[in-house]
């Protein structure tokens, strides 16, 4: 009965992650790719992730491991995802995406306690399998019509194919850009698998080998036919950063540094690679409109900052994105985009800065750490000791989680693709794949002395580097507010004002707005009716401590515009203007101030160039004047719009 109960319980890892993909697939069942909208299971599903973690607590007899360096960071991470609820305007969205995130929780603790190299390879196995089951699905499902590929062979066999699918999965379309990301995260595991097949002496190797292949073949094959150019380029970083990685391993412990150097140089050409492809398909600085297909990131990216700079401290709340970026940076009535296609400025704009440099920390300290323990390997098998990574199958496996984990990354700096979808919930299976592998090879030595350093090296370095990176940034956004003059301490305290007033007005007046019904309840007569005193008062506290500050100003001339207080959104937008802000929001609201007075020429002269000014000034002349029989206003309003063509 010892050896049942014992090959039992040596399974008992794989039920685990089985377990988290389960609740994860739950979780992941509502709303659509991006929008976290709909019916949802809420905590049903945590019960699969409260069996998992007492399987965990019943085969290790509640026996803590080692935990990774980069666990403070992560717990930060986490933290902040749960207080930014507090700032959510819509809670049901919000709760939504924050169980994805808890799926993905349940995920990496799957991932982090597969216990050795077989468990591990399993894991993989089902990885790769889940990202060729996607790329399968998306090939079937995708309208081909519309593509290059329009008309071949492989539109129309995919097309044929996908007429037989169940109604539930061909009304499944997958947003190309977050599954050529999911086909990132498991592209690199087939590599250490098929390594791990070749090892392997049995009958099945060549079953094992040939399946590998046709799983990791989908896939790459899903990834060609996405289009996503963000996939491409974090597609060659990461054949680029794993022939560095191998070389690196095998080089002397002082040609190190040289490889060290190296990889940082790849970094800094990858960033410069993704910003070229940014940047050539930048618009005219005079463009009406914004770039077709949103290439533009740069001016994406300048809007999701406008965000960052009015709630530093809480972020707008997790899945709160496209209509705070609709009302309070774009200044239009209607959804306009899901996020901002940047992993960091995302995380920056719903969880806050502290959220933000949580992240980077988190995946940092990750990468540090893995390539340490690749490195190691040489220094512990010349001191005796047994070898951190002692084979090469256990070397690929690190490498591959390595691959993994910097696709993300690196794909993060031009798109969006995981967190700012449902994918959300594989954001954190690279941090597990690394502990696993990492932990799963430590001697009993190295665990005692990672014991002993922890306190410091495991927990209290990363935490003191989050909170340095948070405390940079932030200085550097109130540095930004206004009001030079005043004291520091002063336009801290006014920043934080501000954010809760913003806080306050988005829960006021998106509780009540409705996009889909913009033309019976505009966002103006929602800031004529609600009760804004709240937001108000915050503002009216952040300029007692700051007059220059932004946000307090911005947000108090947009409700005096709305409300027809003409002269008073003039005298407060001019104060936003002389203490030096010059951004696009402040440009906007300023120039509508100026149409509400007459002045026409000042309007056109500070709006001039911006995209969707002369569409928000035909806007501005029918909702705020004509649809009111202000015809004088709407006359400027429309003589504007005429000079900005």
């Amino acid at each position: 009965m010892t050896k049942p109960h014992h090959a039992a319980v040596t399974w008992i890892p794989t039920l685990e992650l089985i377990l988290a993909a389960g609740a994860a697939g739950l979780w992941y069942t509502q709303g659509g790719w991006v929008e976290y909208a709909g019916s949802f299971h809420g905590a049903l599903p945590l019960l699969l992730l409260v069996v998992m973690w007492s399987l965990r607590r019943i085969t290790t007899r509640g026996r803590a491991a080692v935990p990774p360096p980069f666990l403070g960071p992560l717990v930060l991470f986490l933290a902040t995802a749960a207080t930014s609820l507090w700032a959510a305007y819509d809670l049901q969205i919000a709760g939504a995406k924050a169980w994805l995130l808890v799926g993905a929780l349940g995920f990496y603790w799957a991932l982090a306690h597969q216990p050795d190299h077989t468990r591990i390879v399993a894991a993989c196995a089902l990885l790769l399998m889940g990202g060729a089951g996607v790329a399968a699905l998306s090939t079937l499902t995708s309208d081909w019509s519309t593509t290059s590929i329009a008309g071949t062979v492989i539109a129309r066999a995919a097309e044929a194919a996908g007429g037989l699918l169940p109604a539930a999965l061909a009304a499944e379309t997958l947003n190309a850009n977050v599954a050529g990301a999911i086909y990132l995260l498991t592209l690199p595991l087939s590599v250490p698998l098929i390594a791990a097949a070749r090892q392997d002496g049995t009958r099945w190797r060549s079953l094992w080998i040939g399946g590998t292949c046709a799983l990791a073949a989908v896939t790459l094959v899903g990834l060609l036919l996405t289009g996503s150019r963000g996939a491409y380029v974090a597609l060659v970083a990461a054949g680029a950063l794993w022939g560095a990685l191998r070389l690196s391993a095998s080089a002397p412990p002082d040609r190190r540094r040289i490889a060290l150097a190296a990889l940082a140089g790849l970094a800094i050409i990858g960033v410069g690679l993704a910003l070229y492809i940014v940047s050539i398909a930048s618009p005219s600085p005079n463009a009406e409109s914004a770039p077709s297909s949103l290439r533009n990131r740069l001016w994406l990216w300048q809007l999701g900052f406008s965000l960052v700079r009015d709630m530093p401290f809480t972020g707008i709340g997790v899945g709160m994105f496209e209509m705070m970026l609709t009302l309070y940076s774009l200044l239009i009535h209607v959804g306009f985009v899901e996020h901002a296609h940047n992993l960091y400025l995302d995380v920056a704009i719903e969880q806050g800065v502290l959220g933000a440099a949580a992240l980077v920390t988190m995946s940092a300290t990750a990468l540090v750490w893995g390539v340490r323990a690749l490195w190691s390997r040489p220094e512990t098998a010349r001191s005796g000791e047994q070898p951190m990574v002692p084979n090469p199958g256990h070397q690929c496996m690190l490498e591959a989680a390595l691959v993994s984990l910097s696709t993300l990354l690196v794909h993060g700096l031009i798109d969006d693709a995981i967190y700012g979808s449902r994918g959300i919930v594989l954001l954190l299976v690279p941090f597990g794949l690394l502990v696993a592998v990492i932990r799963g090879q430590h001697t009993s030595s190295a665990k005692k002395a990672a014991g002993r350093d922890r306190p410091l090296r495991h927990f209290g370095v990363p935490v003191l580097a989050n909170l340095a990176l948070t405390v940079f940034v932030v200085g550097g956004i109130v540095a930004a507010s206004g009001s030079g003059g005043t004291a520091s301490a002063s336009r801290l305290r006014a920043t934080w004002h501000a954010n809760r007033g913003a806080v306050e007005q988005a829960r006021a007046e998106l509780a009540e707005y409705d996009q889909e019904r913009f033309s019976e309840r505009s966002i103006g007569e929602v800031r004529r009716q609600q009760d804004l005193s709240a937001a108000l008062g915050c503002y009216a506290r952040a300029l007692s401590l700051a007059p220059g500050n932004r946000t307090a100003l911005l947000r108090q001339g947009m409700i005096a515009l709305d409300r027809f207080e003409y002269d008073q959104a003039l005298e407060v937008l001019q104060s936003a203007r002389d203490a030096g802000h010059r951004d696009r929001v402040t440009r906007m609201l300023y120039g509508d101030a100026l149409v509400a007075v007459g002045q026409v020429e000042d309007a056109v002269r500070v709006t001039g160039g911006l995209p969707f000014a002369r569409a928000r000034m035909l806007g501005q002349a029918w909702e705020r004047y004509r649809s009111r029989g202000d015809d004088e206003r709407a006359a400027f309003a429309y003589a504007a719009a005429e000079s900005l063509e």
